[in-house]
Parts: C-alpha cells; sequence; structure tokens
C-alpha cells in the first residue's frame, strides 16, 4: 500500500499558503453561489437523481483540487490547477444544470402549451366568457419566444466557450421558464379556462383523427390506382403483343402468297 503520509503532509504545507487558500475560497463561493443552487433545481426535476454528466464535471472538479494540493511544484502551480476546476468543470457543470432544468421545465406543460397555441389561432372565433383570458395566454407565448431566444443565445455562447456570459444568458432563461411554470399554474387554478382547454383538447383531437382518417383513406386510394395502372398496364402490353404477332403473322401470310402467284407464272 502506498504511504499516505507524505501527500497529507504535502497537502497540509501547501494550505497554509495565501494564494492556495485564495483559490480554494474562489472555488467553494463559485460552486455554492453559481452551481449549487441551479444544479438543486436540476436535480429536482430529475426527480432526486443526479444528472451523469453533471456527476463527472464535480468528480473532475476534485481531481483537479487533490491533484493541486498532491501533485505539484509550489504554491503557485498548486493555485493554478485548482483554479482550472473553477474555469472548466464549475463552469460545465452549471451550464449542464441549467440546460437539464429547462428543459425539464418546458417540456413539463409542453402539451397544454401546445394547445394554447392552437387557442390563439382562433382568437376571433373565441365565445365571450374566454376572451378575458386571451391576454394571459398571449402573455404565456411571449414568455416562450423569449425564453427560445436566451436560450439559443446561451448554446451559441457556450460553443465559442464565453462561459461566464453563457450561464448568465442560461440564467435568464430559466428565469422565463419559471415565469412560463407559474403563468401555467394560473390556468390549471382557472375552473373556466380548464373547462375551455378540454372542450378544445377534444375538438382538436377529434379533428385531427378526421384528418388522420381522410390522409389513410388518400393513400389507400392511391394503393387501389397503383394497383389498377399495373393491371391496364400488363392487359395492354399482353395486347399490344398480341396485336403486334398478328399483324406479323398476316404480312407474313401475304408474302408468301404473293411468292406463290409469281412462281406460278
Amino acid at each position: 500500500m502506498v504511504d499516505q503520509d507524505p501527500y497529507r503532509s504535502r497537502a497540509q504545507s501547501l494550505l497554509k499558503s495565501e494564494k492556495v487558500q485564495g483559490a480554494l475560497a474562489d472555488l467553494v463561493a463559485k460552486y455554492w453561489c453559481e452551481f449549487h443552487p441551479v444544479f438543486r433545481t436540476a436535480t429536482g426535476e430529475e426527480n432526486g437523481r443526479r444528472p451523469e454528466n453533471v456527476s463527472n464535471e464535480m468528480f473532475s472538479c476534485l481531481h483537479h483540487i487533490v491533484r493541486g494540493l498532491v501533485n505539484v511544484e509550489n504554491e503557485t502551480d498548486s493555485a493554478r490547477e485548482i483554479r482550472k476546476a473553477v474555469d472548466s468543470h464549475i463552469k460545465r457543470g452549471t451550464l449542464d444544470s441549467y440546460k437539464i432544468a429547462i428543459n425539464s421545465i418546458l417540456e413539463e406543460d409542453k402539451v397544454l402549451v401546445e394547445l394554447l397555441d392552437y387557442i390563439l389561432l382562433a382568437d376571433d372565433n373565441l365565445d365571450g366568457n374566454f376572451k378575458d383570458r386571451i391576454t394571459h395566454i398571449k402573455r404565456i407565448q411571449q414568455l416562450k419566444r423569449e425564453c427560445k431566444v436566451a436560450y439559443i443565445d446561451a448554446k451559441k455562447m457556450e460553443a465559442e466557450a464565453q462561459w461566464s456570459r453563457a450561464i448568465a444568458r442560461y440564467e435568464a432563461a430559466m428565469g422565463l421558464a419559471l415565469n412560463i411554470r407559474d403563468s401555467l399554474a394560473t390556468i390549471h387554478d382557472d375552473p373556466v379556462t380548464v373547462s375551455f382547454l378540454v372542450r378544445e383538447g377534444k375538438r382538436r383531437g377529434e379533428r385531427e383523427e378526421d384528418a388522420a382518417k381522410r390522409l389513410e383513406e388518400r393513400k389507400q386510394d392511391k394503393k387501389h390506382d397503383l394497383v389498377k395502372a399495373v393491371v391496364v398496364a400488363v392487359i395492354s402490353a399482353t395486347l399490344s403483343a398480341f396485336i403486334t404477332q398478328a399483324i406479323v403473322s398476316s404480312r407474313s401470310g401475304a408474302m408468301n402468297h404473293s411468292s406463290s402467284v409469281i412462281l406460278s407464272r
């Protein structure tokens, strides 16, 4: 077994350095203030299950800290190694946690949001009792657009390794996603809106079912037309061959007759 005492002593010695203490203090602050809150949200959205990719980032973060305390030449290298954990894995873990949380929140009421979008298309045909709620639904739609823009911006910044800016945009996107959730909760608590949504959802389902039936009927008609065309083509080809053969035979007979007449002369 490897003797642990030299590594323990090395770590204790480096921990006395103000540079190393500062690097660790920055890491702890970043972890607790930036990563931990959104990680808890992401874990909550995953029913308490820690997302694997985020867990991997945290393991890598710990590895940098340990290596910075036992496998470096001096305190400057130690501080640099520890800061690598902040500059890479803490930020990556934060970014991944935001994406998990945002996607989970938006997926939660995806069907309802789609139905609200559908209802807005029928705005002019809404009955009087529901007219008052249309402003609220339009607000949800606007929040959804803003959330999508913020999310796309963050993805672009992340791809360009602008991690601090990406984190800020993801934070904005998650705030909008949470606002969408709260707005949808208001709809869930409104009996008039719920009743209307149930009715419209049923109508939409019936229309989609009718459209699916018509599509299947068109497919069957096309299949029938194709079979009919093939049969007609086969019959036409057969008749054409028969007629061609008959013409050839007739011409051959006529030529033989002419030859016989000439020879008899």
